[in-house]
């Protein structure tokens, strides 16, 4: 290794030319050399100054600096670790010995007594002790101790001999660890990475001109730590000379990126380019990518790096300029992603014999605004300069780890990685930034810049050339311990299952918690050493290390395991650690029973996906008849016990299909069609019910009778190869069909894959928690899809394959996950970027209780500028929920709340007052508080008491929406406070369905979209309890439970169904109905019911279902049910009315009250009620009283139902308990014209008296007329 450049003869190694000098000032981390170290670090860097006695300056450098920089990645060996060790196995002499330096020696240890930076570190060098050429007493390489003396001229640093060692030189245990073998691990490496087989590339690679940038200013790597002060550096002219070449995913499923880059892409010779600019495009944000630079085939690479490097959009060259403070956020997160985008790169320069990398070439204005301007203090600094040139300036740094297993390199760039070299390894760079002519003439044209520490630089922005130790994140370990395992199915053989993925933990935590991933292995994948179908290896891992293995993507066809499996590595680097010593489940319990462990001889088992179970629920009266709207409760049963249930409700969605037309684009209807070549047609499927009415938004599915020839989605029929196939439409349920045969000829087969209602790459937003469904539609039809998400920790997928999927978002991101479907036949790819976002509210309840009514409340809370209050009327819930109120509490925008915040309660007009008091809940300045702690819950209910629960009443959770269309969404104040400008402009929500309906662990969705018919999957082998939970409208809850036992894929049900019940039919008794009403006297002065009456009971029209409708037929024959007879209780040896029990058909009063009516076992239909007897004194009434009892005539089960008042039909509502109950309200009678003696005494004599009366008054009236006119 040279820090400096490699002279053309060795023997130069040995006398006063030694190396050629460099600038370069410090490596960090561990070097380890396998042959001999000659430096000649010429920066005079780490300068320590003194004032003589005389007035003169006066210095010492101390030279270049191994283990730590100034400024770097802090990626070190522990605290007393060697960090240089030079193995001296090589013939090249350098000195009479294998360490050398020439100028300035090397240096570790401390920079004054105070220091704690130095960490202890140490080195570990081959050969005998050497001293700086012509420097008698300057060790080559020396640890200083700190104790300096500055009294002397120059100063004397003081050494620490005990932090170098020479005269060592083995490499079999640097740090632990055997580097011996060195270059044979890198080579294997390299060559596993440019394995085209197992890593073939997943992107393009292209090159163009980089884009133009006016004056573009860059800054040294302290210029904000200084109150944005200090070096800075303008371009001239527009950086239009730079060369791009652009890097640009096309499969974003895998997790290990790979380029293929053409050597002579990197040629400048025969252009004006100045350097290169490098840009990466849709690469996965958690990915490994490896660029292999092929086609050298033994020869030199050699260009000039450029000042600017994008990911996606954003250049991040200059990201390195480190924060001021942990309070500088905007800063602190570039830094972030500058080194993580750096260890995410490997430069693999697998068959180059030499490869330089040359620094950034610029013209430009320095500034140096904290300059400082006193020439007797200030070492000749020039400060500020116009016209300043550099020519292989290493600040235009490397990105990325550099492997170059069988050649030389050459850096004079920084490098921000990891640096494995095979050959020789030269830190150079020695052309020095000068004045050129232009604009100023401040200094003379050639003069060498000087810096505030009175020293030439190689760099316009002042720093020189450091090697930073930021890791790979591919995880490659110079040890060579490994871990084994297998994967089988769950048969009796337990064949080996081929397909699955892993991810692999440093402990228990973090696989529970999916976090600090150390590798991700999918089988056969590029990483794994065992190419046997569902076997795997994974090698380079640390010996006596302790791992924690979870499968991360499954096969179809088989659930996924969730258990976590251990396996410990022991001390042999040969022989892979197989024996799995603990199995834990998916939350870090031990798993103890060794069913519930998924072990066979040491091989993992996946489990078959589980089994499905189908039924049906119909009227009892008429089982062609499917009821919509049921519930159900299925329960998971072990002995009498339920181990868990699930809620299934009926997906009416389905409708009945009768029949199906096909159209093309001109409506007319198809019965073929003919295509040449590949160019689409769409066609158009109509479905019918059973009136001939065409169905708006029926399920309809096409097929391909063969997508080799023709595949079809959604109508659109894509030629995929020549032949003849139909195409086929299907109702949901299968029962209706139609198609058309297609001939296709001159196809060349195309694939394609897209997400249905998206559209490629675009960007949406789903809550934290929150699930949505994606499904994939893939061209030709028989192609498959292969899901992929950039980061399962925040996205996660319900399965790898198939076109349907389910994500669910896990945690709140700051920059979105890509999820790709990829088609397989040629990897295709279609993306969705995905932002998981804070809850956008916390849901507030509020309890009912004494002067607080739920309809009339507000909550006035304080909002996150503490002197802000504002109010939210809450709304009364529904049903059973009624005594509670709720309302939505912003957790973003001006109205936002946080932990801090407060809150109350008041009238919706804004009076009263309703606080915490002393109970006890969260509380500060006697109001309420939504959490004493200091992070907010998603839920804050307050009950009567008060009382405080973050547990939403049983029953009554307000749901939120599912998916929304966004612009990138960032978090602040842990996960509550998204940024509020974003949200504030959120589009419209796009109102993605659940279609899975599983959205919890309580529910299992209802897959037959046809009302009244259930399918549920997914049940794995065992004992299963099935019991109507709600029945449908107007029919009484069935009681029986049925127990479903599941073994090999078969259920059999328990009582079982019979041969002619092939479709599990359920059926329920309608509930009856009944009808009140009251016999009342047409006279206002006669309030009380009249007793007495009889009635007689005639059916009009009975009910029946036709086609899923409810229909109404006329009785023809003229058959009275019933004589109704007025009872009351305590007469005619009845003590109470409504007890009475008859028989079916027979109809009694069940008032006790005289004069009122309750008949009740009304089966559906039309009933007519007719007086056959008047209370006595009354005349009788004849009117037929017509009432209905069922659902609205023409309407469904879920539709309105009759609502009789008063012996009316034309009233309708939605269904309820009470739709069973007519409510005749009050029937007159008027009291009828007759004279005592002659029938009943009636009211005869009261009408006559009246009479009588009213001529008196009328004579009485005349008389006083005539009396006045006569005054």
């Amino acid at each position: 290794m040279y820090v400096g450049g490699k002279p053309s003869d060795a023997n130069d190694l040995n006398n006063s030319t030694g190396p050629t000098g460099t600038y370069a000032v410090e490596a960090e981390g561990l070097t380890v050399v396998n042959g001999s170290l000659a430096m000649n670090p010429q920066k005079e860097a780490w300068k320590l100054w003194n004032t003589g006695n005389a007035g003169g300056k006066s210095y010492v450098s101390r030279g270049f600096r191994w283990g730590v920089v100034g400024f770097g990645s802090q990626f070190r060996p522990a605290d007393g670790k060697t960090v240089l060790a030079v193995g001296g196995n090589t013939s090249t002499s350098v000195m009479g010995s294998k360490v050398g330096a020439w100028t300035a020696p090397g240096w570790l240890g401390k920079t004054s007594s105070t220091d704690t930076t130095d960490h202890g570190y140490r080195a570990s060098l081959a050969g005998s002790a050497t001293q700086v050429w012509g420097k008698t007493g300057v060790d080559s390489i020396r640890g200083l101790s700190g104790s300096d003396d500055t009294s002397k001229q120059p100063p004397v640093l003081g050494t620490d001999s005990n932090l170098v060692t020479w005269g060592q030189g083995n490499l079999s245990n640097v740090n632990g660890t055997d580097y011996s073998g060195y270059k044979g691990k890198i080579s294997k490496l390299s060559t596993d990475l440019s394995n085209v087989t197992k890593l073939p590339a997943t992107g393009t690679v292209t090159t163009s001109t980089a884009p133009s940038a006016s004056s573009y200013t860059i800054y040294k790597y302290d210029y904000r730590k200084n109150g944005n002060k200090g070096n800075s550096f303008t371009f001239y002219g527009d950086l239009d000379k730079e060369k791009l070449i652009t890097f640009a995913s096309t499969d974003t499923s895998k997790s290990m990126q790979v380029f293929n880059l053409p050597a002579s892409d990197l040629n400048l010779n025969g252009t004006d380019y100045t350097g290169i600019d490098f840009k990466f495009v849709n690469v996965p944000d958690n990915a490994s990518v490896v660029i292999n630079v092929t086609g050298a085939n033994g020869q030199t690479i050699d260009f000039h790096n450029g000042w600017r490097f994008w990911w996606n959009n954003d250049n991040i060259a200059n990201d390195f300029v480190t924060a001021a403070s942990a309070a500088d956020t905007e800063q602190t997160t570039k830094n972030t992603n500058y080194a993580k985008h750096a260890q995410q790169i490997m430069w693999n320069f697998a068959d180059a014999s030499n490869v330089v990398i040359r620094g950034g070439q610029a013209t430009g204005r320095i500034t140096v605004s904290n300059h400082n301007s006193n020439a007797n203090a200030n070492h000749g600094a020039w400060g500020t300069t116009e016209d300043m040139k550099a020519t292989d300036d290493p600040s235009a740094a490397w990105m990325g780890s550099i492997l170059v297993p069988n050649g030389n390199l050459q850096s004079h760039v920084s490098t921000n990685g990891r640096v494995w070299v095979g050959g020789d390894y030269e830190m150079l760079n020695n052309e020095t930034v000068k004045k050129t002519s232009g604009q100023s003439t401040d200094h003379a044209v050639g003069a060498e810049f000087i810096n505030e520490s009175g020293e030439k630089t190689t760099s316009i922005l002042d720093m020189d050339q450091e090697r930073h130790n930021l890791p790979w994140n591919g995880s490659y370990s110079t040890s060579c311990a490994a871990i084994a395992w297998d994967k089988v199915d769950d048969t009796a053989e337990h064949n080996a299952l081929d397909g699955t993925s892993w991810t692999v933990y440093g402990n228990k935590n973090d696989a529970v918690n999916n976090t600090n991933t150390l590798a991700t292995i999918a089988d056969g994948g590029w990483n794994d050493e065992n190419d046997t179908a569902g076997s795997f290896k994974l090698g380079n891992l640390a010996p006596n290390g302790t791992y924690f293995l979870k499968e991360s993507g499954t096969v179809t066809g088989y659930t996924q395991n969730t258990n976590i499996y251990q396996i410990n590595t022991g001390s042999s680097t040969t022989d892979a650690a197989s024996n799995i010593v603990n199995v834990f489940d998916s939350t870090g319990n031990a798993i103890d029973k060794d069913a519930d462990k998924l072990l066979a001889n040491g091989k993992i088992i996946n489990k078959n996906a589980g089994s499905s179970i189908e039924w049906q629920k119909v009227d009892g009266a008429d089982d062609s008849m499917l009821l919509a709207g049921s519930t159900w409760t299925l329960s998971k049963m072990n002995g009498d016990t339920a181990e868990q249930e699930w809620t299934v409700t009926d997906d009416q969605s389905g409708t009945e299909v009768k029949s199906i037309t096909i159209t093309d684009i001109s409506g007319n209807p198809v019965t073929s069609a003919s295509f040449t070549g590949t160019t689409p047609q769409t066609f158009t499927a109509t479905a019918y019910d059973q009136n001939g009415n065409a169905i708006s938004g029926a399920k309809l599915s096409w097929s391909s009778g063969d997508t080799k020839v023709a595949s079809v989605a959604d109508g659109t029929v894509t030629p995929t190869g020549s032949g003849n196939t139909t195409i086929t439409v299907t109702s949901a349920d299968g029962k209706a069909t139609a198609s058309f045969t297609v001939a296709v000829t001159g196809v060349t087969v195309e694939t394609s894959v897209s997400i249905k209602g998206y559209t490629d790459g675009q960007e949406i937003s789903l809550e934290k928690g929150e699930t949505l469904d994606l499904t994939a539609t893939v061209a030709p039809e028989d192609n498959t899809v292969a899901w992929s998400t950039s980061s399962a920790d925040n996205v996660s997928l319900s399965v790898p394959t198939g076109t349907d999927v389910t994500l669910t978002a896990n945690s709140v991101t700051s920059s979105p996950v890509t999820i790709t479907a990829k088609e397989t036949r040629t990897n295709k790819t279609f993306t969705l970027k995905v932002n998981v976002t804070a809850k956008q509210y916390l849901t507030l309840y509020f309890q009912a209780q004494t002067n607080w009514p739920a309809d009339n409340v507000k909550v006035h809370y304080q909002t996150t500028n503490d002197t802000v209050w504002a109010d939210i009327n809450m709304t009364q819930m529904d049903g059973s929920c009624n005594s509670y109120a709720y309302a939505k509490i912003p957790l973003t925008g001006s109205n936002a709340i946080d932990s801090t915040s407060q809150f109350g309660f008041k009238y919706i007009n804004g009076n009263g007052w309703y606080g915490p008091g002393k109970a006890n809940v969260p509380q500060a300045d006697s109001n309420f508080k939504f959490t004493s702690g200091s992070e907010l819950p998603d839920v804050v209910v307050i009950s009567a008491g008060p009382s405080y629960s973050t547990t939403a009443p049983s029953g009554c959770a307000v749901t939120s929406t599912a998916a929304y269309r966004s612009r990138r969404v960032a978090a602040r104040s842990g996960e509550h406070r998204a940024v509020a400008a974003v949200l504030r402009t959120q589009g419209s929500v796009l109102g993605v369905a659940d279609e899975t309906n599983e959205s919890n662990d309580n529910t299992k969705a209802d897959e037959d979209t046809a009302a009244g018919k259930f399918k549920v999957s997914d049940l794995e082998d065992g004992t299963y309890h099935l019991q109507e939970k709600t029945a449908p409208n107007g029919y009484e809850v069935s009681s029986t439970v049925y127990t479903i036992t599941i073994a090999n894929g078969s259920a059999t049900w328990s009582p079982a169904f019979g041969a002619d019940n092939a479709d599990n039919k359920i059926a329920n008794t309608r509930k009856t109905g009944a009808v009140t009403w009251t016999k009342v006297s047409s006279d206002s002065n006669n309030t009380d019911p009249l007793s007495g009456s009889e009635w007689t009971l005639k059916q009009a029209k009975t009910f029946s279902w036709e086609n899923g409708v409810a229909k109404y037929t006329d009785v023809t024959s003229d058959t009275t049910l019933g004589t109704i007879t007025d009872c009351v209780n305590g007469q005619n040896g009845i003590s109470d009315c409504s007890t009475q029990t008859v028989q079916k058909g027979q109809y009694v009063d069940l008032d006790g009250t005289a004069g009122k009516f309750k008949i009740s076992g009304l089966a559906w239909g039309e009933y007519e009620l007719v007086e056959s007897k008047a209370p006595d004194g009354y005349d009788l009434d004849t009117t037929p009283h017509t009432f209905r009892i069922g659902p609205l005539e023409g309407g469904t089960i879920t539709g309105d139902w009759y609502a009789n008042t008063n012996f009316e039909t034309d009233g309708k509502s939605s269904y309820s308990d009470a739709s069973l109950t007519v409510n005749g309200g009050n029937v007159e009678n008027k009291p009828g014209v007759v004279l005592p003696g002659t029938g009943g005494a009636g009211d005869y004599w009261i009408y006559a008296a009246a009479l009588v009366a009213a001529l008196i008054g009328v004579v009485a009236a005349g008389m006083a007329l005539k009396v006045r006119r006569r005054q």
